[in-house]
């Protein structure tokens, strides 16, 4: 692969098809594409370049517990690196996923929870979720890479940041368990949501602008990202909900 700037985000075009097949491997490469997105200077410029593509702002979502950014879409080479920013603590409900992931925390901190995987012909069966096999704490730096079928929650800090490359869907929805009631329920990927579930997750440009500010307050990007900044109109425009 050839050198790059870290402003030139060509490197990120000549990335293969990534070997998800074998999870070792895939982990350390991951990993290296990660790390070199995390670099300030990178990762102002992929933030900048989500601001300007309408088709990767209308991606970010906010969530009561989570804001997602997609910062480069590239699912015909099997991946895709979003930015996940948990803005207060957060504790996730025990799920698993639709794809393989590896997961760079950049800034905070996260309290890792595995859990026993369901059977795999039988949701009613529910998800194990009263005791985790494997309890974690995990700060910056620490990454990890999980299959798809892995069972997984997490309980993070203020302010906790993270680079996650997910692969290509092995699954067209996902399975969450509530600790309390034990009831399970899946949630569909996004291709099969409803218009209206899609809009009601829509990350809104003052919400954006936000998180620019605070990541820049983390150290985390190459510059201060004030949140009046706009470029001749080319920020999207998205409906306030």
């Amino acid at each position: 692969m050839t050198e790059h700037a870290d402003t030139d985000l060509a490197w990120l075009d000549e990335i293969p098809a990534l070997p998800w097949d074998d999870l070792e491997v895939a982990h350390d490469v991951n990993l290296a594409i990660l790390r070199r997105a995390a670099r300030p200077r990178v990762l102002s410029t992929l933030l900048d370049r989500v601001r300007c593509d309408p088709d990767l702002f209308a991606m970010a979502e906010h969530f009561d517990n989570i804001d997602q950014i997609v910062l480069y879409d590239a699912l015909d080479r099997g991946f895709r690196i979003r930015l996940h920013l948990y803005p207060d603590q957060a504790f996730d409900r025990p799920h698993d996923h639709r794809w393989p992931l590896t997961n760079l925390i950049v800034h905070g901190r996260i309290g890792h929870e595995l859990h026993r995987p369901r059977p795999p012909a039988d949701v009613s069966s529910g998800l194990e979720v009263s005791t985790p096999t494997t309890i974690w704490e995990a700060e910056a730096e620490a990454a990890y890479t999980l299959d798809h079928r892995s069972i997984d929650s997490v309980v993070t800090g203020a302010d906790t940041v993270a680079l996650l490359m997910r692969g290509p869907s092995r699954t067209d929805s996902f399975t969450m368990a509530d600790r309390t009631t034990g009831r399970v329920w899946t949630r569909r990927g996004r291709a099969l949501e409803t218009p209206e579930e899609i809009e009601a997750k829509r990350m809104t440009t003052d919400r954006f602008d936000s998180l620019l500010a605070r990541l820049a307050e983390f150290g985390l990007l190459d510059e201060p990202q004030p949140a009046d900044r706009r470029r001749d109109g080319a920020l999207p425009v998205v409906r306030q909900p």
